[in-house]
């Protein structure tokens, strides 16, 4: 960072000057800038006004002066996904320059599509890509690479192609966020510069971001700021690094359960957190979205240029056809649709953009198949997030029954080849006890809970000795 320049490496400061940084303890730019210039002028024994204007000096060296529109090489900044209406209903496909996130549930979904992503981008120009390679960072597991290889395989996008795809892909896996951390800020800028010269990564994907901050047990508001400080280290990090080498970053997230309460009384219920997260952590299209919300809470939504939500339906179609060719659901008036014997029901999934900075919010179904991700029709449906209904509208979560969530899941999930059915049944203890609520909601129903009252006497500065009425 800039920041961390040297003050002895800057010549617009006098030979007294760089004496009495020395005298003061002032090593970096960093170090100065967060000192007053009263505490400046008695360590380095100078007067206030020449403390100011050694701050204004060390701030005029490590500004850079801003470059011309014109200036900049306009070079490709979008990859295909590898389907055309999913491209469509990103604007154009995945840019670089931007953090996207994509959350969901275990087995929605979201390692398919990084794996389909970690493929796409390394197509040439006339194919949609950006001849590029991939650095894939797990925290939970090894890289699928079976599964990549069948995408890979399956897919109509790779077919002819001469490229060995799996050489162009850089795995590492990160268990912790200090080791995150230090792979951002050293490893990886030192692998993105020796690519350059070769096949430049294009896309840098961390899988999954919210393993990295569980907490066990009851989380504590040091533990909250703790985390929302490595997160806001670790998106710094990333906005730098796809602002620096033209990255597109893709963040995988997971989802936590939706919780209903009321209100605080004399608050708004409109200004209720529970109330205005589910315009940026929840989707409205079907049931399911509005049972969950993404995990890690305001402080790393604010960080996130678009929010991609997947989502398991429980819902199966007849699906005609497993050729190259868009395959066709079946009417939705109920009437049973007309196919062959050879065809056979799947699984179906949501797939919602809750916010973008590129594309408005929409939604649709999508498949998983030996190709990789798929959508399922060609229209679009754009809704409103300020059209969600009321939490008191929302359906009610309900118990689900041993089995009933194995039996949705298909075998060319990632996270299904990780969990036994055992896991999937819940013991007679572990039923009794309560849901455990996101930190993050019951941290803001804290701060809804204060009353007018005490605000009045915080700002009023009552203290022991005040006589009572």
């Amino acid at each position: 960072m800039s920041e961390q320049y040297a003050l002895a490496d800057i010549p617009l400061f006098s030979p007294n000057q760089h004496a009495a940084f020395r005298r003061g303890g002032y090593e970096t730019v960093l170090d100065l800038f967060l000192s007053m210039p009263q505490d400046i002028a008695k360590k380095c024994r100078v007067g206030v006004r020449e403390a100011n204007e050694m701050l204004d000096m060390a701030s005029s060296a490590i500004t850079k002066p801003p470059r011309r529109l014109s200036d900049i090489p306009q070079e490709p900044s979008c990859f295909t996904t590898g389907d055309d209406t999913l491209d469509k209903m990103l604007g154009g496909g995945i840019r670089t320059g931007m953090l996207w996130e994509i959350v969901g549930e275990g087995a929605s979904g979201k390692t398919q599509l990084a794996l389909q992503l970690s493929l796409c981008v390394q197509l040439p120009s006339h194919l949609k890509g950006l001849s590029g390679s991939t650095c894939y960072l797990t925290t939970y597991s090894g890289l699928p690479t079976p599964r990549l290889v069948e995408i890979y395989s399956e897919h109509p996008a790779f077919r002819n192609l001469r490229i060995n795809a799996l050489e162009n892909i850089t795995t590492l896996a990160t268990k912790s966020s200090e080791y995150l951390k230090t792979v951002l800020a050293a490893q990886l800028p030192a692998l993105l510069a020796d690519k350059r010269r070769t096949m430049p990564v294009k896309l840098l994907v961390i899988d999954v971001l919210a393993d990295l901050f569980s907490e066990d047990g009851k989380t504590t508001t040091s533990q909250l700021a703790e985390r929302s400080r490595g997160l806001g280290e670790i998106s710094a990090l990333l906005h730098g690094l796809a602002s620096q080498y033209g990255l597109a970053v893709v963040v995988l997230n997971r989802v936590v359960d939706v919780f209903e309460y009321t209100a605080a009384q004399g608050t708004a219920h409109e200004l209720v957190y529970a109330e205005q997260a589910k315009l940026f952590s929840s989707g409205n299209s079907v049931a399911a979205e509005q049972r969950k919300k993404a995990a890690l809470g305001l402080v790393w939504a604010n960080q996130v240029n678009a929010r991609i939500m997947l989502t398991r339906t429980n819902r199966r179609r007849m699906v005609e056809g497993a050729g190259p060719k868009r395959p066709r659901i079946s009417d939705s008036s109920g009437r049973p649709p007309v196919v062959a014997a050879s065809d056979d029901d799947i699984l179906i999934r949501r797939l919602s953009i809750l916010f973008s900075t590129v594309s408005p919010p929409s939604s649709t179904d999508f498949i998983v198949t030996q190709r990789g991700v798929e959508l399922l029709a060609d229209d679009i449906d754009t809704f409103n997030p300020s059209l969600v209904p009321p939490v008191s509208q929302r359906p009610s979560t309900s118990t689900a029954r041993p089995h009933e969530g194995l039996r949705d899941v298909e075998s060319l999930d990632v996270a299904a080849a990780q969990q036994s059915s055992d896991a999937a049944v819940p013991s007679e203890e572990s039923s009794q006890e309560p849901p455990v609520e996101d930190e993050e909601e019951l941290y803001w129903r804290g701060m809804d809970e204060f009353s007018s009252d005490a605000l009045l006497a915080s700002d009023l500065g009552t203290s022991d000795d005040a006589v009572p009425p």
